[in-house]
């Protein structure tokens, strides 16, 4: 836990180098160029993306609990008789 917190507090001051502000603009900016050129294929592929984790939290919480098989040995078990 003490790790992302120096990562987090690392990630803050790399924010303020201007060459790092220049890369993440340009990498929006080309990531926003790439959805308007291919526009009607990436926002389906955007969509189904942000969808995702969504569907299969919803099929996980939905999901049949799984049913224990029976013993087959419990009816030879027998049970000890308690000494008092």
């Amino acid at each position: 836990m003490a790790l992302m917190g120096l990562v987090g507090f690392v990630l803050v001051f790399v924010m303020l180098i201007p060459q790092c502000q220049t890369f993440l603009q340009g990498t929006v900016s080309g990531a926003s160029a790439f959805l308007h050129d291919w526009a009607p294929y990436s926002y389906v592929l955007l969509a189904l993306i942000a969808t995702a984790p969504m569907v299969s939290a919803y099929l996980l919480y939905t999901w049949p609990p799984r049913e224990e098989p029976e013993n087959p040995m419990a009816k030879y078990n027998r049970e000890t008789p308690l000494d008092d």
